[in-house]
């Protein structure tokens, strides 16, 4: 954004402290989702197998999955729900696009 003009409210940046003081009190914080080696899909690419070992191991309270679009996050986030509520456990997942529901 550099040389853009942009504009936000004290509001805005304070919700977005509270995120990010959130995810960073979080490292560390948690189980993983769930426990032990988790099997993957062969229809998964090896990057999205590492992502979804990663983010089913991880301790951190927040995880993020990143991605331009088509490069595969929904499907590798649909491995994820699988396993952990194959582990007994519920899930929600929360997007900022519609498109990606």
């Amino acid at each position: 954004y550099l040389g853009e003009t942009l504009a936000t409210t004290t509001d805005v940046l304070a919700e977005e402290a509270r995120v990010l003081n959130f995810a960073r009190t979080g490292r560390n914080a948690c189980r993983p989702l769930v426990a032990g080696p988790v099997a993957t899909s062969d229809r998964l690419s090896e990057s999205q197998r590492d992502a979804v070992r990663q983010v089913l191991a991880s301790t951190d309270r927040v995880q993020l999955v990143c991605g331009v679009a088509g490069s595969g996050k929904t499907t590798l986030i649909r491995a994820c729900v699988s396993a952990v509520e194959g582990a007994g456990r519920p899930v929600l997942v929360l997007a900022p696009s519609a498109e990606a529901s």
